[in-house]
């Protein structure tokens, strides 16, 4: 009787370890896994505000160059000196990319 109350003692220890673990790893996945959510969140936000700036410096260069368009039709129109216009626009080019 003495070796079946000790197996059943042994048995309960070893129960209550191997309980301990497995609340111990599923802690440690958690925090693995928040980690990792909290990671691709950031990176969605930054690539939103990525997109949203690129947008705005498109824009902002289209709406430059229809302006140097618009001079350059009008300096053809009063007969201006047309490489001016055309040198703006080449620089307005080189700063969008």
């Amino acid at each position: 009787m003495d070796t079946f109350c000790l197996i059943c003692r042994e048995f309960g220890l070893l129960s209550s370890k191997a309980l301990q673990q497995a609340i111990r790893e599923e802690d440690e996945i958690c925090e693995r896994l928040n980690l990792l959510l909290d990671i691709l969140v950031a990176h969605r936000e930054l690539c939103e505000r990525h997109e949203k700036g690129v947008a705005q410096d498109h824009n902002k260069a289209l709406a430059k160059m229809l302006s140097l368009k618009k001079r350059q039709m009008q300096g053809v129109i009063r007969g201006s000196d047309v490489c001016v216009v055309v040198c703006t626009s080449a620089d307005v080019v080189n700063m969008w990319y």
